[in-house]
């Protein structure tokens, strides 16, 4: 049974369990520090004298994660069911725009509401969120979402191509060495183009540009991976 590219995409999102439950207790556990220390500031009368990572980074686990178990896992379960790879490819690319979306949404609502009530607490130093040391905040609530965004959909798929090649341990040396080159080479105008662009419009631009074009990319090595 062939499923269309809105059935893939709703079986992919309902079969990432694990990575829900690794960003979701990551998420718990440190939301429980945080209370925990701001208590014990509290009960003691003396701040802490540290800054806190905010726990909406956190949530940027579940992209790269998610991204893993659909590449593997659920590639070979939706093809053994009957999938057209065609569909799995622009449906796991719709998974992906709406895990981008989602952590998106949150981690702006946590900054602009949890963040900035530890901070008003004056118990730490200060909390420490992507949103502000990249300096997508300086441009609101709403672009600074957009572009969180574009990023993670962009790490998305880049996790996604990596993951694809895992067919056996060639890959994972393949893996390694783009990384490595990633690390080594890369220059660093180019991650300023992809995070810290003052301009709000070409970061988004090239993240998208750049996730949708690596993404057809890989095309080729879908077609070919084994089940």
């Amino acid at each position: 049974m062939n499923k269309s590219v809105i059935e893939v995409n709703r079986l992919n999102l309902q079969n990432i369990k694990i990575p829900y439950l690794i960003t979701g207790t990551i998420f718990l556990v440190m939301l429980a520090q945080d209370v925990v220390k701001a208590l014990t500031a509290h009960n003691s009368g003396n701040m802490v004298e540290q800054s806190l990572i905010s726990i909406g980074n956190l949530l940027w686990l579940l992209i790269p994660l998610a991204a893993i178990f659909v590449a593997t896992k659920n590639f070979r379960r939706l093809i053994n069911l009957g999938c057209r790879r065609g569909n799995f490819f622009a449906g796991s690319l719709t998974t992906y725009f709406i895990l981008a979306v989602v952590i998106s949404l949150a981690n702006t609502l946590i900054f602009y509401t949890y963040d900035r009530f530890i901070n008003s607490t004056g118990y730490f130093y200060g909390v420490i969120n992507c949103l502000e040391v990249f300096g997508w905040s300086v441009n609101g609530p709403v672009i600074a979402c957009i572009q969180q965004f574009a990023f993670l959909f962009l790490v998305a798929t880049v996790t996604h191509i990596l993951a694809l090649m895992q067919d056996n341990w060639v890959g994972w040396v393949v893996d390694l060495i783009i990384i490595a080159v990633i690390i080594v080479f890369t220059p660093i105008a180019f991650f300023n183009l992809i995070i810290f662009q003052s301009n709000a419009f070409l970061q988004i631009i090239s993240c998208l540009t750049l996730a949708v074009g690596l993404y057809a990319l890989s095309y080729p090595a879908l077609s070919r991976k084994k089940i």
